[in-house]
């Protein structure tokens, strides 16, 4: 069993953003009430809207990034439903990059050259990888989401300010560059997230049960020869968590993939943004 570090994390401490698009009025004073009340120091990063939607997302990321000079600070959404009595995080890691406060059941395969060509970059429903570290928190090492992202350390904010930029120059979806970025780094996350998607504040789409569980259950715990069977846009694949031996992160293999001839275009297991 792994040890954390000796203090409890007190995210009053701790600079936020939140990212919001000025028109979503109703979002912003829901942020407001609520980071007010919980007493942590906060400011609005306006969104973006002049480019196409991955590229919006990646440059109001990059605006909320550079508003602070040094690590630590929270990066978030404006769409956040506080899951727990407190904003007392038990003692992090002490070598912890990044902190994901809310979790998303969605995972990618490794940045590979050859699953690059063949699956593109891709999430997967239930490929969200996350191997248990101690009694309070888990190593992620491949998970999709932006909800409420903890930047922790200056290896963590460097390297993620870089995958904003690829995010923005590939056209790529953020919370996938994240992805890729976490077997090189050291990021965790609570057995029990901290905050989730307000269901009263998404669309009438998403505001489902399907969508409300992708960041309100905890994550399951993953372990070394496991394997899931998952469904793409392309692809049913079945995978197996292996030891990456450079990194000693755990990360998919895929085992056998098939065709997907019944996932349609707005299959939720590729976009649940």
């Amino acid at each position: 069993m792994n040890s954390p570090s000796h203090a409890r994390l007190d995210l009053r401490d701790i600079p936020a953003a939140i990212v919001n698009l000025p028109s979503q009025t109703l979002r912003r004073e829901h942020m407001t009430a609520l980071f007010t009340g919980l007493g942590i120091q906060h400011q609005f990063v306006d969104g973006v809207s002049k480019h196409g939607k991955k590229r919006n997302v990646a440059a109001a990321m990059i605006k909320a990034h550079d508003a602070f000079p040094a690590a630590p600070f929270l990066i978030c959404e404006d769409d956040l439903l506080l899951m727990q009595p407190d904003v007392i995080l038990p003692a992090p890691p002490a070598d912890a990059d990044i902190i994901y406060l809310a979790k998303s059941d969605h995972g990618c395969l490794p940045d590979r050259p050859e699953y690059t060509k063949l699956y593109r970059h891709r999430a997967y429903g239930g490929l969200a990888l996350a191997e248990a570290y101690n009694e309070d928190y888990l190593r992620l090492s491949s998970m999709i989401s932006a909800i409420a992202v903890l930047i922790l350390s200056e290896r963590g904010r460097l390297r993620y300010r870089e995958e904003l930029r690829k995010a923005y120059n590939r056209e790529t979806a953020i919370d996938i560059r994240y992805a890729f970025a976490m077997p090189d780094l050291r990021v965790y996350a609570p057995r029990l997230p901290l905050f989730a998607e307000d269901m009263a504040l998404q669309p009438g789409p998403k505001r489902n049960e399907e969508r409300r569980l992708i960041t309100h259950t905890p994550l399951p715990v993953s372990y070394e020869g496991e394997r899931r069977i998952s469904e793409g846009r392309l692809f049913r694949i079945d995978v197996c968590a292996r030891r990456n031996p450079a990194n000693g992160a755990l990360e998919w293999e895929v085992v056998q993939a098939w065709p997907n001839l019944g996932a349609g275009e707005g299959s939720a297991a590729e976009d649940p943004d």
